[in-house]
């Protein structure tokens, strides 16, 4: 079972970049990969890092969805700033999309510590499966602050609290509660079958209590993340007596993970209000509880929490504290509990808020401004605008940001107004002196626009008055004014995309590095629905802006630029000019620019002029030499992809081995491995003195430490000196001896037809090696084409008896590709097996349908069906028994297959069987799994429509359903 962990920020905050640091410290601790995505490589090594905007995260979770597997364990951790649409990310919140991918990637066991605001709400999504804990710094709607939760759930001293030598995730959340954490209430949620790490908290049993204090004893036992499950229970209780067993059974199957209680006293359950039985309640460390349905116990634990009332008032006692810190928390957690309040409490936030318009400190103030503008929305309209009036006095506030946050409220307010009201208002605000107003204003009406409150004329216009805002004297002014315009151009005629094309295009060279990162981000909003002419000149703009002088425009530039490279038909003029421009960032000092840079050479190379081409090879040449890991091994395979698919010249390819020779001795295993790989496939183009050169180097490389990149070598150093010299190596034992009989195997395929059955007795010896990998080798060197299609008949049979004994193989992974190639060799081998030969195959195929193996019972189908045509009726009978047996098998996958192999079959089946299979498959329509029940029922119906089924066995629920 491997162990990864995908760590996601999306600010560049140091306080964030922090958290990636320390989680990443105690997770590689703990033995997972790290996969991180950020604004900013984490100074700890990394498996992958990406930067933290949505195409690039979504590539890391599909190429470690490639990755991983069910029997994998999982961690995801996500930081930075979040919002009720999504996690954000440093091109958006709405990541709806990222986290359905994070959802979907394959785990036998998950914890997901969701750190930022609105976190709580993602609890419904991932704890639907009974293998995940959910951890979030804040409950449903909560905003969170990271200077309490992420500190502590990842410092490096967490007591170990209950002495087993394994600091769990637990005793993570625990460390957290007990320094106290008022902003927010964190959440901590096993679901049903998560197993935390280290010694079991409780017994796998439930336990009785009979009075209060024999309940208080047993409650002492809850720490912060854990829960008691308690029914109340009576002895005359007819249901109580029925779900008795089922509530034990739950204990039994918990694992140790909850407190399991059990009591029959009315008296202790009229204490507790309990009027109905059996009824269940969920209890945590603090006495919080949650009464919940019987039959989704586990589920509802994320309600358990702790009552909004007194955690307003606790939040307004702190408005006082001498500490502007606290007092700052303080507001903003109350502001946002302002949809939740009631109104007698929203009136005493309001009057304690007005009392904070006198603080002398600025940070205060902001969040007194914002939390005040999310209490007034609740207010009547004559106190509504009272507080229209309180806002507006701060625009002049000698803070910027007292500025800003006040207008952002007064926005909010307009908001709830009708859209013209609201429209007209922002737009004499537009004319503000205060740019921190005109700010605002810009920000509330892309609001409108992404709320798709505004007309098209609206739109139109709105568009138009932004633009005009693209020339503000102010950046800030600016940067919202293209960050708000992508909300505009939805339904733009093609006469104002292109005016806004235009006016983004001018922004390229703004002297705000953000102003131009953003024009460029809209830019490529906008680019699909752009004419080609447009795109062009987009593209030789976004080719100036690959000397920009910051990192993070260039990427987003070289970005743009591919993108408008694939959807457009940019003349071949333009694309030299591009490949040159990529050429010149080849040598940026920034490794993300070398690496975008690489991959989009390769994707436009297929456009490129041979003399182009050979320009590429040599500047890739030298990056083979780059400081980065991560820009050699992609430089590496882009000069490989270049030439494979085009002509370069000898001398270039005589200089390309001599480069990659020299990374044979690259300090990352994962470059020597790729270096050494490129080698290989070039070697047929390659001079008998490089050659000579090339098999010394890779002969060297045999001790290599790492056993892929030993593996690689030999591979390649005998694609240079032949068979014969790997056969001396047969007998050198250990991973020479291994590795030299696996490269034999991978390259009989390149051999002519003479050469194969020259070596065909050495294959065949292999299937009996003493060491499964080679075993394994060998299964597959003689499934290949021209092996099986090459050998004589005789040998073919000699083979297939080979194969049937490697079903009984000791090794698992040899058995189950013995089975599953035995009919594929048949086919490859142009079904040259002798009579015999199929029966016993068969015969062995049918006895492997009740393997211990599932997967050895749903491969050994496939090589039946493919030999289903050769056999005898009398064999075909026995397969179609042997195949209905399994429609009742444990495992679905194999039931299903068993469907899918008794359908291809059912024209070989005579009548009668066809009958007994019928009936068969209609008793599985009562199957637990949905697509079994539709495999089966489409499979009656094909049944029915194939005219066989003798008379009086028409399928009479196939026509009802």
């Amino acid at each position: 079972m491997a162990k990864y962990a995908v760590i996601i920020n999306g600010d560049r905050e140091g306080r964030h970049l922090q958290n990636v640091e320390r989680a990443g410290a105690e997770l590689a601790k703990s033995g997972f990969s790290l996969y991180v995505a950020s604004p900013q490589k984490p100074e700890l090594p990394t498996d992958q890092y990406v930067p933290a905007n949505k195409r690039d995260v979504a590539g890391l979770l599909e190429s470690l969805r490639g990755r991983m597997g069910p029997d994998d364990e999982l961690v995801i951790y996500t930081t930075g700033h979040g919002a009720e649409s999504g996690m954000c990310l440093e091109d958006g919140c709405n990541t709806e999309n990222i986290v359905a991918e994070l959802d979907h990637l394959p785990y036998s066991k998950r914890v997901v510590v969701m750190d930022q605001c609105f976190g709580g709400n993602f609890t419904g999504r991932f704890v639907d499966d009974p293998r995940t804990l959910f951890v979030s710094a804040g409950s449903k709607d909560e905003t969170v602050c990271c200077g309490e939760f992420a500190p502590r759930f990842w410092a490096a001293d967490v007591p170990d609290l209950n002495g087993d030598g394994v600091v769990s995730f637990a005793e993570r959340h625990a460390n957290v509660m007990a320094q106290g954490v008022w902003q927010s209430v964190p959440r901590f949620v096993p679901t049903e079958g998560y197993i935390q790490d280290g010694a079991a908290p409780f017994e796998n049993k439930v336990i009785v209590v009979e009075d209060e204090g024999s309940l208080n004893e047993q409650l002492k036992r809850l720490k912060p993340g854990q829960y008691a499950i308690m029914t109340f229970s009576t002895t005359w209780c007819g249901p109580c007596r029925t779900y008795k067993p089922i509530f034990d059974e739950f204990a039994e199957d918990g694992n140790g993970q909850h407190l399991w209680l059990r009591t029959e006293s009315e008296d202790l359950a009229s204490a507790w209000g309990i009027t109905g039985y059996p009824t269940i309640m969920i209890i945590d460390g603090q006495g919080n509880r949650h009464e919940v349905d019987r039959n989704n116990v586990l589920s509802e634990i994320s309600e358990v929490g702790t009552s909004l009332a007194d955690r307003a008032r606790l939040l307004r006692k702190k408005f006082s504290d001498a500490d502007p810190a606290i007092r700052a928390n303080a507001v903003y957690g109350y502001g946002r509990l302002a949809d939740k309040l009631s109104p007698e409490e929203l009136a005493e936030g309001a009057k304690a808020l007005r009392a904070m318009f006198a603080d002398s400190e600025p940070e205060v103030l902001r969040v007194v401004a914002s939390a005040y503008g999310e209490l007034a929305k609740k207010f009547l309209p004559k106190e509504k605008t009272e507080a229209e009036k309180a806002l507006r006095a701060m625009f002049t506030d000698s803070d910027s940001g007292v500025r800003f946050t006040a207008a952002m409220a007064y926005c909010s307010l307009l908001l709830l107004e009708k859209t013209e009201t609201c429209v007209k208002a922002l737009k004499m605000m537009f004319a503000n002196d205060v740019a921190e107003v005109r700010m605002a204003a810009v920000i509330a009406y892309g609001q409108l626009a992404d709320a798709n409150k505004l007309s098209p004329e609206e739109l139109a216009e709105g568009a138009r008055v932004l633009r005009t805002m693209f020339e503000d004297g102010l950046p800030g002014v600016r940067s919202v004014a293209v960050s708000s315009y992508d909300n505009f151009t939805n339904n733009l005629s093609p006469e104002e995309l292109a005016e806004s094309a235009k006016a983004l295009r001018a922004m390229f060279a703004d002297s705000e590095p953000q102003v131009r990162r953003l024009a460029v981000f809209a830019y490529h909003y906008i680019t699909p629905k752009l004419s080609s002419e447009e795109a062009m000149e987009g593209a030789k703009a976004l080719r100036v802006m690959f000397a920009d002088s910051e990192p993070e425009v260039k990427k987003i530039a070289v970005s743009v630029y591919y993108n408008i490279a694939i959807a457009y038909n940019l003349s071949p003029e333009e694309l030299a000019e591009g490949a040159k421009a990529l050429r010149t960032i080849f040598a940026d000092s920034e490794p993300e620019v070398r690496r975008l840079a690489v991959s989009l050479y390769h994707r436009i190379a297929h456009e490129l002029s041979p003399e182009e081409l050979a320009e590429g090879a040599k500047a890739l040449r030298v990056m083979f030499a780059d400081s980065e890991p991560e820009v050699r091994k992609i430089a590496v395979s882009v000069y490989y992809n270049i030439a494979i698919a085009y002509n370069l010249s000898p001398e270039e390819l005589a200089e390309g081995a001599k480069a990659l020779r020299v990374m044979f001795a690259d300090s990352d295993p994962e470059v020597r491995k790729i270096a050494v790989s490129v080698y290989h496939y070039i070697t047929p183009k390659l001079s008998p003195e490089e050659l000579a050169e090339g098999a010394k180097a890779l002969r060297a490389m045999f001790a290599d430490s790492d056993r892929e990149v030993q593996l690689n070598a030999i591979l390649a150093y005998g694609r240079i000196k032949g068979m014969e010299v790997l056969k001396t190596m047969f007998a050198s034992g250990g991973d020479l001896e291994e590795f030299a009989k696996r490269s034999f195997c991978r390259l009989i395929k390149d051999l002519s037809s003479e050469e194969v059955k020259k070596y065909a007795k050495d294959i065949i010896a292999m299937l009996t090696d003493s060491n499964p990998e080679v075993r394994w080798a060998a299964i597959s060197a003689c499934v290949g084409k021209k092996f099986a299609s090459t050998i004589s008949t005789e040998v073919v049979n000699e083979v297939a008896g080979i194969f049937r004994t490697l079903f009984a193989d000791r090794d698992q992974t040899v058995r189950r590709d013995a089975v599953y190639s035995y009919g594929r060799f048949a086919k490859k081998s142009n079904w040259r097996f002798s009579r015999e030969e199929m029966a016993r195959g068969s015969s062995a195929l049918r006895v492997m349908f009740a393997d211990a193996d599932p997967e050895i019972r749903e491969r050994s189908t496939y090589s039946y069906v493919e030999l289903a045509h050769n056999l005898s009726p009398e064999e075909l009978a026995e397969g179609a028994k042997a195949l209905r047996a399994m429609f009742a098998d444990s495992d679905a996958t194999v039931r299903l297959r068993a469907v899918t192999a008794y359908v291809e079959l059912a024209h070989h089946f005579s009548p009668e069987e066809l009958a007994e299979g019928a009936k068969a498959l209609r008793a599985m329509f009562a199957d637990s799994e949905p697509q079994i029940y539709d495999a089966a029922m489409k499979a009656c119906i094909k049944l029915q429509l194939s005219g066989k089924l003798p008379p009086g066995e028409e399928l009479e629920n196939v026509r009802e359903f």
